[in-house]
């Protein structure tokens, strides 16, 4: 449980899902408020009482649109190609499943088939794989992030 006071407000700092599942961060104006609006988030979840504006139903295509909008304009070329190419190998692996329903073992599936069928280097998957994860988090779903060594 993490909770603490940035300027004149309690903010409540945690995980759904785990250490690797969707990070929440709520403000509350008093300590124990923040406190109990982490439990009460917990104690939901693990009910399965989650609403779907908590957990939004975001499919992967409609994630790579909302992505390429929203970020390919303040990229470089160069840039915008790698992701591209990225996404061509992400899309054909998962389909287009709800992001929420993807789970750990599918993504480490995922990054062993890149490491081994395709000869990426770990950097490479990891890179792929932190980039893809971080923008999913953020926007509503649930992949976890991982890393191989190599």
């Amino acid at each position: 449980m993490s909770v603490y006071k940035r300027g004149d407000v309690w903010v409540a700092d945690f995980y759904l899902g785990g250490r690797t599942g969707r990070r929440v961060r709520r403000a509350a104006p008093s300590k124990e408020l923040a406190e109990a609006m982490e439990r009460d988030s917990k104690v939901r979840e693990f009910r399965g009482e989650l609403d779907a504006q908590e957990m939004p139903d975001v499919t992967l295509s409609a994630f790579i649109e909302t992505y390429k909008e929203l970020y390919s304009p303040t990229k470089t070329e160069s840039t915008r190609q790698r992701d591209t190419y990225t996404i061509g190998h992400v899309q054909p692996f998962f389909k287009d499943p709800v992001l929420r329903h993807v789970t750990k073992e599918k993504i480490e599936k995922y990054m062993s088939m890149r490491l081994k069928l395709c000869r990426s280097l770990p950097s490479t998957v990891n890179w792929t794989c932190s980039r893809v994860c971080l923008h999913v988090l953020s926007s509503g779903g649930t992949l976890g992030s991982t890393r191989h060594g190599g």
